[in-house]
């Protein structure tokens, strides 16, 4: 894999994460 795909999937696999965290969603709701 090539150097920009690599850090394209760091930062999508980093916005799920974050995405299912509960923390950061009952800061997205609130």
């Amino acid at each position: 894999m090539n150097h920009l795909g690599s850090r394209v999937y760091d930062a999508l696999r980093v916005s799920i994460c974050l995405s299912t965290d509960p923390r950061w969603r009952a800061d997205w709701s609130a």
